[in-house]
């Protein structure tokens, strides 16, 4: 059975695809991006001619719309003969999942945040989850040792608000990036990040978790500049 994995790279980033080159040969890939969203760190063309990229406008909510219509288009040509499998975070898609997996067609539809999930057992996609959050956890916690200047706080400032207002509204930007900043220099940031979250958002695990994929890039575009 061929298998159609739509990336969300804006939201997975190269975390969510670094088991690319061990899909099969009847799994076909479409990498979503955008020119604001990172670099990819794979040569596309040198693993598979089944994975392909697509760069879409820039936008709030503009990648997700372009993955859903091409989903869409896919599922149309292929039918239920095929599985279809979206890689992201984002909840936001899971609507549509249940649309075509209930009212529409009896289409094998589910969303994963990582490539090579297909066929885990429930509890093995969990424990990849979790091993993926300690990881992020670690990264955030070594590669934000050091204290923060002035400099370094505003570009962390804009850095999160950029990445915020592609999901967020400008107030819940604003304070989102305004509460990573007052603990960029804790011993603790996240726990401090955590809590504060956790007081002012019903959804504030949601929240947490993108700010911690947000510091992760934030993290890995300064060492490249580094290098």
């Amino acid at each position: 059975m061929k298998t159609f994995y739509f990336v969300d790279f804006e939201n997975v980033h190269n975390n969510g695809i670094k088991k690319i080159g061990n899909l099969l040969e009847s799994d076909y890939v479409y990498i979503f991006t955008t020119e604001n969203a990172g670099k990819i760190n794979f040569d596309i063309q040198c693993l598979n001619n089944n994975i392909k990229t697509k760069t879409v406008p820039a936008g709030k909510q503009s990648l997700d719309k372009h993955l859903i219509s091409y989903l869409g288009y896919i599922i149309g040509c292929n039918g239920d003969k095929c599985e279809y499998i979206i890689i992201s975070n984002d909840k936001g898609y899971d609507a549509i999942i249940d649309l075509w997996r209930n009212e529409i067609k009896k289409i094998k539809i589910s969303r994963r945040a990582l490539l090579g999930q297909k066929g885990c057992a429930y509890s093995d996609i969990l424990h990849l989850q979790v091993a993926d959050k300690q990881q992020l956890n670690h990264k955030i916690s070594s590669g934000m040792y050091y204290r923060l200047n002035g400099d370094d706080r505003t570009e962390l400032n804009l850095f999160m608000q950029k990445r915020l207002g592609k999901k967020y509204k400008s107030d819940d930007v604003n304070k989102i990036s305004s509460c990573v900043v007052a603990h960029c220099n804790d011993d603790r940031i996240l726990l401090g990040i955590h809590n504060e979250l956790k007081i002012n958002y019903c959804k504030y695990d949601e929240v947490f978790m993108e700010v911690k994929e947000i510091l992760g890039e934030y993290i890995d575009n300064r060492d490249q500049r580094k290098r």
